[in-house]
């Protein structure tokens, strides 16, 4: 037998069958009816800008709208040639209990073919007198929109990556305006290196102590001592561990001191940029309370530049703008971390905050440093966006005036119909005494 003409002929036989049986039969979420008609309806989104005293409009096209289709078919008892299975009563019992689950569904079509995201906007079901047939009429809408490809990467998240190419890019930066000028700078360079690894010793005793790092313990701190670190994020340790993490934290620190003074002997600028960074950076994770953190960086942002006009000046000013630019680059770090009282609070920490950043923008723009400058920008957008979304769902403080001087608790059950609240009004009041609120003080609104 030659099975290669049988083949053939198979090919043959395929190839030659009427176009109507060679179509699949159409349904919806698998439930199967006969087709009478489709029509598909295509346009764009247009928004008509209309003008007084202007003839004509202006049309702004905002993409193209999704594909409607418009779907005519039927169903017959017994179900006929198109599949179906049984009586019409439960055939439209099933098209009843699939037009009303959730989400997109499959349909497949003899000449559209099969689409796998469509979603049912409408369904008429139109039964003849006799009640041996009945029409279906079907509008869907094509969902090929993935949601997920709009949103916007969370915005701390955002904050975290563009903080991360800011420090590179400063780097970068600043060697590239060292690197061949080591000699003339080399004495400024090391009046400043040494002033600042002064001024680090000085700041990281007092961002380790006690009294700081005591507002990352768990549990509620009292009135007398603020707390920005969100509970999810406290240290969850005892005081004498917490004693022991500014210890280490203070070797830690002092550890980058040492190694950079190794470094500036021998004079290698790009050992003592990195180190330089590094200490910065240290400094700055020493306290797991951000608040505290960003308030150990304003002592470096806060140190003068030299008078221009020499090669010494040059070199200190360098590497002082390389301390500045780090420090408040953390100082942004810090505010991704930290927890906001109110609507207010996160404001005025994005004002300060973007100044900052303004600041050390122009500075870098006017010393032509381009990836200092864009990377800075995008760090200030990434902050004012992360401060703008968070602070917009907190209250707002308003000013509270009274007759009288009322207790503490009077005035949270007054101000918020619960008296819980009462520790955090006097912690953000700070009276003399809670039983004697003052007669005027701020509080939030709700």
């Amino acid at each position: 037998m030659d099975f290669n003409s049988i083949d053939k002929t198979k090919k043959t036989n395929n190839i030659n069958l009427p176009f109507f049986q060679s179509l699949q039969p159409a349904s919806w979420r698998n439930i199967p009816f006969g087709i009478t008609s489709a029509s598909m309806s295509l346009g764009r989104k247009l928004a008509i800008h209309e003008y007084p005293y202007t003839d004509g409009v202006w049309v702004e096209d905002l993409g193209a709208k999704g594909k409607n289709f418009h779907i005519m078919g039927f169903i017959v008892e017994g179900g006929g040639a198109y599949g179906g299975k049984g009586s019409l009563k439960e055939q439209i019992e099933a098209f009843e209990k699939i037009a009303l689950q959730w989400e997109d569904g499959i349909l497949c079509h003899p000449t559209l073919g099969v689409r796998s995201k469509m979603a049912l906007q409408n369904l008429e079901i139109d039964q003849d007198l006799q009640g041996r047939t009945a029409s279906l009429r079907f509008t869907f809408i094509e969902n090929a929109v993935n949601p997920t490809s709009m949103i916007l990467a969370t915005p701390k998240k955002d904050v975290d990556d563009n903080v991360k190419a800011a420090k590179k890019a400063t780097i970068i930066d600043t060697l590239f305006k060292l690197k061949g000028e080591v000699r003339r700078y080399r004495n400024g360079i090391l009046t400043k290196v040494n002033r600042f690894t002064t001024q680090v010793r000085q700041v990281i005793f007092t961002a380790t102590s006690l009294f700081t790092m005591i507002t990352s313990l768990p549990g509620e701190i009292g009135r007398y001592i603020g707390s920005a670190v969100p509970r999810d994020k406290k240290t969850q340790k005892t005081v004498s561990q917490l004693i022991g993490l500014g210890s280490a934290s203070r070797v830690n620190v002092l550890n980058n001191v040492q190694k950079l003074a190794t470094d500036l002997e021998d004079m290698n600028i790009e050992k003592v940029v990195n180190g330089i960074a590094d200490t910065v950076v240290a400094v700055f994770e020493a306290n797991p309370d951000p608040l505290q953190a960003m308030n150990a960086m304003l002592p470096l942002i806060n140190m003068p530049n030299m008078p221009e006009g020499t090669d010494d000046a040059k070199g200190f000013n360098l590497i002082n703008d390389l301390i500045h630019r780090i420090a408040v680059i953390c100082v942004a770090q810090s505010t991704a971390d930290r927890q906001y009282l109110s609507y207010d609070d996160a404001r005025n920490t994005r004002d300060i905050v973007c100044k900052l950043l303004d600041d050390e923008m122009r500075l870098a723009g006017d010393q032509g440093l381009d990836k200092t400058y864009n990377s800075l920008q995008k760090l200030k957008t990434s902050v004012s966006q992360d401060l703008t979304l968070r602070g917009g769902d907190l209250a707002k403080i308003k000013q509270i005036d009274a007759a009288t001087s009322l207790p503490s608790l009077v005035w949270a059950q007054q101000l918020y119909q619960d008296s819980k609240r009462e520790g955090e009004l006097v912690k953000s009041v700070n009276p003399i005494h809670p039983a004697f609120m003052p007669i005027q003080f701020k509080a939030l609104l709700s």
